[in-house]
């Protein structure tokens, strides 16, 4: 069975569009079978985008965009420069057709990780990919934090039966972490990167 995190996907294709109202803004979004999210805005990604504390101009990666949703939302809504990465190549098509549809000027990088993603951002934020395993997760998320700019912050937006409580004990040694909201069990967490640390770069 195919994955939306596996790099090729084997599931038929039946493109299809659906609208998003959030932040004020309205959105149509093409999607496919095969990739992460594919019907929407979902409620725990739209809990991470109302709730990032995110400046115009600022530099954010959408870490496992899928087609872009987050990223493009918060680069209309918020005027920041964005960049949506994912090692799903449908999930790459998509997310440059919905970056030109919306006339967006995001940045759509296909990436294993961080493997093709040299630079350093503000903010990170992502819904994670659970279905990866606890190991990868944490390993993913933590060389996020590494990819931070001094002062930059993560957000990762998780679920209490995913274990978002064990994933804050493992990481509350990275930096400074806060739960930011909490709501029908998920919790969006922002970890912050010290000002004067030197990032792994």
């Amino acid at each position: 069975m195919a994955h939306y995190f596996d790099e090729t996907v084997t599931t038929p294709s039946q493109p299809f569009t659906f609208d998003v109202t959030c932040l004020g803004h309205a959105f149509t979004f093409h999607s496919d079978h095969g990739v992460f999210a594919k019907d929407g805005l979902d409620f725990a990604s739209r809990l991470l985008v109302e709730h990032a504390e995110i400046e115009a101009n600022e530099t954010v990666l959408d870490l496992g965009c899928g087609i872009g949703v987050m990223g493009l939302i918060i680069a209309r809504a918020k005027a920041a420069q964005v960049t949506c990465s994912d090692v799903n190549d449908r999930a790459i098509a998509l997310s440059k057709k919905n970056a030109e549809a919306l006339d967006l000027p995001v940045h759509v990088l296909k990436s294993n990780g961080f493997e093709a993603l040299p630079d350093s951002y503000d903010h990170i934020i992502t819904n994670p990919p659970i279905r990866i395993g606890k190991p990868a997760m944490y390993a993913l998320l933590e060389d996020a934090f590494q990819h931070l700019k001094p002062g930059g912050s993560l957000w990762v937006v998780m679920h209490k039966k995913h274990g978002v409580e064990s994933f804050i004990s493992h990481a509350k040694s990275w930096g400074s972490l806060e739960t930011i909201v909490r709501k029908k069990g998920f919790k969006v967490l922002r970890l912050k990167h010290a000002v004067d640390d030197l990032t792994v770069m």
